[in-house]
């Protein structure tokens, strides 16, 4: 594992200047994936490495091609947060996911929910280094995320979540129009399942973490333009994606 250690600023380089991941040391294993995506995370943030959590590889026709028997998560790069509004450049082979924020006390008790956005750039050297271990070194693709307006956790915030769409448009074309809630079984049980995993790998939670319930609907193509994320009675966040 000690050599291994030695790819983490190459991956942190890689990951902060949207370039090309080196080729990965062959024969890592999950338990060394999820190691070197800790160090990974205080490569890219610093002190802020431990404040959000995000889970990926939620869909289950993804999870059986890679052989997987549940979804994974990896860490939020907390210094790469951005305001809604936000111009991001083009990078690599980014994607664009709409989701769900929970934030969540030392405790795990979810204090407030929001519609959120990430935007994930998983871009490998070689096809043979698409693999989990490798996929959750990487923190499965981090980059940069944005979070909408807030709303306390309770009932009428989740009442209002069951009946919510997520409508995403690129100046005026809808390109995504979904079940908001939909993502590991809704927020509630994704939250459940991200504490419980956090916890199975040693990670622990700060007074407060934010917690990226995963992509709802399907990952969208990183193409210059105007978007607004609409998710209904809980607000809408927009970006801007320029041509350059």
């Amino acid at each position: 594992m000690t050599d291994r250690i030695s790819w983490i600023p190459l991956l942190a380089e890689a990951v902060t200047r949207h370039k090309t991941l080196p080729p990965l040391p062959p024969g890592l294993t999950e338990t060394e994936g999820y190691q070197l995506a800790r160090r990974l995370a205080e490569a890219v943030a610093g002190d802020q490495a431990h404040c959000g959590l995000k889970a990926g590889l939620t869909d289950p026709r993804i999870q059986r091609h890679l052989g997987l028997k549940e979804a994974m998560l990896g860490h939020l790069y907390s210094n790469r947060r951005l305001e809604p509004g936000a111009r991001l450049c083009s990078r690599g082979k980014a994607m664009i996911e709409c989701e769900l924020a929970v934030f969540v006390d030392a405790g795990g008790r979810p204090l407030s929910v929001a519609p959120a956005l990430e935007f994930v750039n998983v871009d490998f050297a070689r096809p043979e280094d698409l693999t989990p271990p490798n996929l959750a070194a990487i923190n499965l693709g981090a980059d940069a995320f944005m979070v909408g307006e807030t709303r306390p956790w309770d009932e009428l915030a989740l009442a209002s979540l069951d009946s919510a769409r997520i409508q995403l448009y690129r100046e005026n074309e809808l390109l995504l129009d979904v079940p908001a809630n939909t993502s590991l079984g809704g927020v509630a049980e994704a939250s459940r399942w991200m504490l419980d995993k956090a916890r199975r790998l040693g990670w622990p939670l700060g007074d407060e973490t934010l917690l990226m319930t995963g992509t709802v609907g399907k990952p969208l193509a990183f193409v210059p333009g105007l978007y607004r994320a609409d998710y209904g009675s809980f607000g809408s966040v927009s970006f801007t994606i320029d041509d350059q």
